[in-house]
Formats: structure tokens, C-alpha cells, sequence
């Protein structure tokens, strides 16, 4: 206060060396003015000693408090597990943080997962499918219950596969029944004016050969497809090789006989969601009930790093250093060290006590000596 002497220190103000100090914005009750005691009206919510309008990050109100959400989340509401966002590298499912989003969902820019087009099982985007239910095939990523003409269903994959040229309608990759002039239809295959193993030149009136090895069919100098048995290998478009077995970064597509791309960062697949082998400074992620195995530069908390490998932690463990240890674990959980073996466990066993920490740091203490059970390291029962 200035210029005036008082017994008491008006609302908003706080005594410090007989002279009346003003507390913090919005705070009508204080020690100091870092200590606030009470706020203007209810509106305010004191945080750290501080007066504020709403929650920081990681928090959410309940009762006039500001409370620790669920590690994962970033933001939350009405209780822990009520997750509205996610922490890096975390994706929000049905008000949850988790690790990956599951199928008929996809991953979207605000780390969200987000339903897949219909009729769809796996997808990159709202637009993009990769896979379809049963009974529907996927064609230029969409679902649907049957394929236009000039494809054919491939029933191991699912997917409407468009009939290799000069082929106009197909029922398998080289089985054609009907085709474009100037080929002829034989034995299911479509032939150039009755070439075989090249092309018809009607410049020079005479048959000339592919320019592609194991070529099975080619226009001129371009290969349209490889022989059976041989899978194609492309460069800007155009098939450059055709080889029975495919290079690095590639897989076996055996619906289409193509040499596919296989997932970022794999150096082998299986097909073009899962890895075998990843490139140099990046971990194999095989994630329980996942139809994905990915490669990534950083195993996600619940994995530690093994070798090239991400390896799962033990039950309840948020993050560990190997198969039997953990650093720490899942809100409710309690971290337990008994002799070189630490583990989460939900609640703390004789001569042992539990922590007032339910975010996932705490630790079970142990009871002082010659006491079986104990309420803190001081208080014995």
C-alpha cells in the first residue's frame, strides 16, 4: 500500500517487512507472491502458486485441482485415461493413447487415428485403401464387390489386378480371352501376328526381339510383361529387367509378378506392410496384433533397443533397459527392485510400501528394518 498505515493487509496483498506487497495476478489470498491461498472466483484454478484460467498440458481439473493425466496423454479431461491428445510418439484412439491405430483406421497429421473408407481393413489415408474386407477387392484404393472390366479378381490378395496388355479381359495374369488387334488370341494368350519371344515389326514385315531378356510380350522396345516364372523390375515405367529373384528393397509380388517396393526403410519384406530386415540405424518393430512390422529410427516406449530389433518390455512397463528391467511404469503401476530385478506391479508386497505417486514413477519402498508392513519408511504397523 502506499502513503497509508493499516493493522491488516487488505484482500490482495500479503505483509512483508511491515509493508503491504501485492500478490499475484487474479489472486486475492496470499503468503507471498509466489504463494497464493486463494483466486478471485471460481473461475481460477492455482497452479504452482499461481492463479490460472484452465489446466497446463498433462493436466485436467477435478475438484479445483489440476491433476496428472495418463503419461501418454497431452491433454485429458474428467480423468486420467480420458485422453483428448496424445504425446509424441502417441496417436489418439477412442479417447487413448497408444503405440499404433488399429485396423480400419489410419494415422492423420494431428496424431489421431482416424476410420478408414468403407468396406476397408487397412488404409494410409481417408482416400488411400490397402487392404479390404472380406468378400471386397481393393482397386486403385478403393473397396469394391467386383471388378471393372480389363481386370481380374486375384482371390490371395484381394485385389482387382488389371489384365497385362494387349489382353482386353482376363481371369489371370496370363490368362486372356479376348485381346487387342493386331494380337491374336491363343492358348489364352494374346501374340504378336504369331511372333514368339519378340515382336512384329510392320515396317520392316518381320518378327524382332524384345529388348529385355525373358521378356513375354513387348511392343516394339518396350516389355509389357516377363515370361512365367520371372518378375519384372521397374525403372521410370518401363520394365528394365526380368529376374527370378527380386534386389534389396523389393518383394515378390505374386499377384501382379512384379519386383513391389517394400515398406520405408526395410532392406527385405515379405510383402509391402512387412519387414524382414531393416536398412542400416533403424530397429525392426513387431508390434502383438499388428498387421504391420516396421522398421524406425527409435524403438516407442514399451520396446528397448536389441541389437537391430525392438523387443517388447515386461507386462505394465512404460520403458526399460532390457527383458527383466524396468525404469518405469503404467499410472496405477508401482516400480519394484528386489536384489537386480526391477518390474511393475500393482500393489506392493510385505515389507514393502506403496507410494502416493499413481502416475507410473513411483516406487515401492522398503520398511525399515525388522518391520513386516509399514505405511512410509518411518511409520511401521
Amino acid at each position: 500500500m502506499s502513503g497509508k498505515c493499516t493493522q491488516v493487509c487488505p484482500t490482495g496483498t500479503f505483509l512483508n517487512n511491515n509493508n503491504c506487497l501485492s500478490c499475484s495476478s487474479y489472486c486475492i489470498s496470499c503468503s507471498s507472491g509466489s504463494v497464493c491461498s486463494k483466486c478471485l472466483n471460481s473461475s481460477f484454478i492455482i497452479v504452482n502458486g499461481q492463479c490460472v484460467s484452465e489446466c497446463p498440458d498433462q493436466t485436467y481439473l477435478k475438484n479445483g485441482q489440476c491433476l496428472s493425466c495418463y503419461q501418454t496423454c497431452l491433454t485429458c479431461s474428467g480423468s486420467s485415461a480420458n485422453c483428448s491428445s496424445c504425446l509424441s510418439p502417441y496417436y489418439l484412439y477412442l479417447s487413448s493413447c497408444i503405440s499404433s491405430c488399429p485396423n480400419g483406421t489410419y494415422e492423420d497429421s494431428s496424431f489421431t487415428c482416424q476410420n478408414c473408407s468403407s468396406n476397408c481393413k487397412l488404409c494410409s489415408s481417408a482416400t488411400k485403401c490397402d487392404q479390404c474386407i472380406t468378400d471386397f477387392y481393393l482397386i486403385n484404393g478403393t473397396c469394391r464387390s467386383n471388378c471393372p472390366n480389363g481386370y481380374y479378381i486375384d482371390t490371395a490378395t484381394n485385389r482387382c489386378i488389371e489384365c497385362l496388355y494387349p489382353c482386353l479381359s482376363c481371369t489371370a495374369r496370363n490368362k486372356c480371352s479376348s485381346c487387342a488387334s493386331p494380337s491374336l488370341l491363343s492358348n489364352s494368350m494374346c501374340i504378336n501376328s504369331n511372333c514368339t519371344g519378340g515382336y512384329y515389326d510392320f515396317s520392316l514385315n518381320a518378327c524382332q526381339n524384345c529388348s529385355v531378356n525373358n521378356c513375354g510380350y513387348c511392343t516394339n522396345s518396350s516389355c509389357s510383361y516377363c515370361k512365367n516364372g520371372y518378375y519384372s523390375v521397374y525403372s521410370s515405367s518401363l520394365i528394365t529387367y526380368c529376374q527370378t529373384n527380386c534386389p534389396d528393397g523389393t518383394y515378390k509380388d505374386n499377384a501382379t509378378y512384379n519386383c513391389s517396393s517394400c515398406f520405408t526403410n526395410c532392406k527385405t519384406c515379405q510383402n509391402d506392410t512387412w519387414c524382414n530386415t531393416c536398412l542400416p540405424n533403424y530397429f525392426l518393430l513387431s508390434v502383438e496384433r499388428s498387421t504391420v512390422n516396421e522398421c524406425v529410427d527409435n524403438c516407442p516406449q514399451g520396446y528397448y533397443a536389441n541389437s537391430s530389433t525392438c523387443k517388447p518390455c515386461l507386462s505394465n512397463c512404460i520403458s526399460c533397459p532390457n527383458s527383466q528391467n524396468c525404469i518405469t511404469c503404467k499410472p496405477e503401476y508401482f516400480l519394484l527392485t528386489i536384489v537386480n530385478s526391477s518390474k511393475c506391479v500393482q500393489n506392493c508386497p510385505t515389507a514393502y510400501f506403496t507410494p502416493s505417486d499413481l502416475t507410473g514413477n513411483g516406487q515401492c519402498g522398503s520398511c525399515s528394518s525388522n518391520c513386516l508392513s509399514c505405511l512410509d519408511l518411518a511409520t511401521c504397523l
